[in-house]
This record gives structure tokens, C-alpha cells and sequence, in this order.
């Protein structure tokens, strides 16, 4: 049920499930038959803001670093590049990073709170892009 607002209130309804897994693995307890699932191989964005600073046109700002993270490392190893969309504000808001080594880093200032999207690419190309979100608060 989508967002209804009315003379009585309001009420949400459910929101599309955002997948942040690979793979979901169902195991049965062997003496109750019952399934848990559980999962596994998560990925995930991870982000710190240093203090604040002045900048040269006036504005406060903080260097800003997001990482992509796993579970594992075999699993970060599949991935070939991630593409960040920042806010629209940002010069070149759309930045692409292939640094494997330094966990697929995206350096920037930003001066203020917003949803962050990253587009995780595989390097097997049956695998579908993963698409993450973070809301970076500083």
C-alpha cells in the first residue's frame, strides 16, 4: 500500500525491499525441520567526515570518504568498479572508481547531508549491478 494522507492521518505502506546481499541461504534445523534463512555475502558503504573547515568561499565544509565494504574479501575481489551518484550540486555529481586496494574509495567535500547511491559492478557480467544507498550525515 503506497503513502494514503486523509482526514484521519496518514499511513505508509510497505517500501520496495533493497537488496544489499548477493546471495540469501535457507538452512533447515535438521531436529525442529524448521528454516531460517539467513544471509550472507553482504556489501555494504561505509563513510566518515572530518571536522569542519572554512573554505575559501566562506561555506563550511568537511572531506568527506566513502568505502565500499564486505562481509569478506573474496567477495569485494568479484567486484570491477563502482559508480557514486552525489547530489546533483556536485561537480561531476556521477564519479566511477575501479581502486580495488583501497576498497573502491570515493574522496570529496561536501557541505551538507544527502542520500548517497553507489552502482556496484560485477566482473562477471551475468551478475547484475548491486545498487546501495547511504544517507551520509555528517
Amino acid at each position: 500500500m503506497p503513502l494514503q494522507i486523509g482526514p484521519t492521518g496518514f499511513s505508509l505502506g510497505q517500501g520496495e525491499k533493497k537488496i544489499t546481499q548477493l546471495t540469501e541461504v535457507a538452512k533447515v534445523d535438521d531436529s525442529t525441520g524448521e528454516v531460517n534463512e539467513q544471509y550472507h555475502d553482504v556489501i555494504y558503504l561505509i563513510h566518515s567526515a572530518s571536522a569542519p573547515r572554512l573554505d575559501t568561499d566562506g561555506v563550511e565544509r568537511r572531506e568527506l570518504k566513502v568505502i565500499l565494504d564486505a562481509d569478506t574479501d573474496s567477495l569485494l575481489d568479484k567486484v570491477d568498479r563502482v559508480v557514486y551518484h552525489l547530489h546533483p550540486t556536485f561537480p561531476n555529481p556521477i564519479r566511477t572508481t575501479r581502486d580495488h586496494k583501497r576498497k573502491f574509495v570515493l574522496n570529496t567535500s561536501a557541505w551538507g547531508q544527502f542520500n548517497l547511491r553507489a552502482d556496484v559492478y560485477f566482473k562477471d557480467s551475468n551478475t547484475p549491478p548491486l545498487t546501495l544507498y547511504r544517507y551520509l550525515n555528517f
